[in-house]
């Protein structure tokens, strides 16, 4: 998704990558999905910076909460955040804790009996 978006917009991309790479400037982010913890890692995003963060799925929101955070610890301007899908009460959580985060997502959905539902 994100590489679609950088091609239309013609922006450069970063990702925010679950290893490492040992750069100069990277920030460590411990986040925490609804089913584990793990670390994440960012790395060429400079005070000032406008910033677009998009994402597949947000469900409890514990991994973009952080990331958040620490875009905006390190300076950057969050101009929106764009996600595919949402299922879980994340999204509204952060938009009630976190009104000025931009937040949007292009599908909600719901696990039903096993099965996928669409509900908006």
């Amino acid at each position: 998704m994100l590489a679609a978006v950088g091609e239309v917009t013609g922006k450069p991309t970063v990702v925010i990558r679950k290893r490492s790479y040992g750069m100069e400037g990277e920030v460590r982010v411990d986040v925490s999905t609804g089913y584990s913890s793990s670390t994440a890692y960012i790395n060429d995003i400079k005070p000032g910076e406008r910033v677009l963060v998009v994402d597949d799925v947000i469900s409890t929101g514990g991994t973009l909460e952080p990331l958040l955070e620490a875009l905006e610890e390190m300076g950057a301007i969050l101009k929106g955040v764009v996600i595919a899908i949402e299922k879980g009460e994340g999204r509204e959580r952060l938009a009630k804790e976190r009104p000025n985060w931009p937040i949007r997502t292009l599908a909600r959905i719901d696990i039903v009996e096993g099965r996928v539902e669409f509900v908006e």
